[in-house]
């Protein structure tokens, strides 16, 4: 029977918590991080989806309003870490495979190759029918937005 679980992630700072939070009960194959998508063509492309006043608000909220909830909740942050004996310590870098994107045909190819049960998801781009299709193993999402009109790291707050 095959057992492999595999996490499939974009590089944020949670990635590590969740993986050494899961690795302590369950054998974690593979950490499959895939590459940011760059900024300008995130832009350019909710520019054409939602328009310029929607996208504005979105810029500022994360320029001005996220950079201050990360300086004023670091103490809570850092008691929350203690408090449920969170790791953010580094992952095995044996257990790390960089990848230009999950919907790649590079991507569908390991992941065929490493043939996962187990698929935990968090921060990567809206998998494709394609990969989801490909691979018999079973997707775990974790988000807190409802995709895809709620989207990133902030889909929560949006849908407010």
């Amino acid at each position: 029977m095959n057992d492999k679980i595999v996490i499939l992630c974009s590089g944020e700072s949670f990635t590590s918590i969740i993986y050494n939070s899961l690795c302590d009960q369950y054998d974690i194959d593979k950490v499959i991080i895939e590459k940011p998508i760059k900024k300008s063509w995130i832009i350019r492309r909710r520019l054409k989806k939602i328009g310029f006043f929607k996208l504005m608000g979105q810029i500022l909220f994360r320029v001005l309003i996220v950079n201050l909830l990360i300086y004023t909740s670091r103490n809570r942050v850092n008691q929350i870490m203690r408090s449920f004996s969170l790791d953010n310590s580094n992952i095995n870098k044996k257990k790390i495979i960089n990848v230009s994107s999950i919907n790649s045909e590079d991507s569908i190819d390991l992941l065929m190759k490493i043939n996962p049960k187990i698929l935990i998801v968090f921060g990567t781009r809206i998998i494709s029918k394609k990969v989801l299709k490909k691979i018999p193993g079973k997707f775990i999402n974790i988000h807190a937005g409802i995709t895809p009109k709620y989207r990133g790291v902030y889909g929560a707050y949006w849908a407010l």
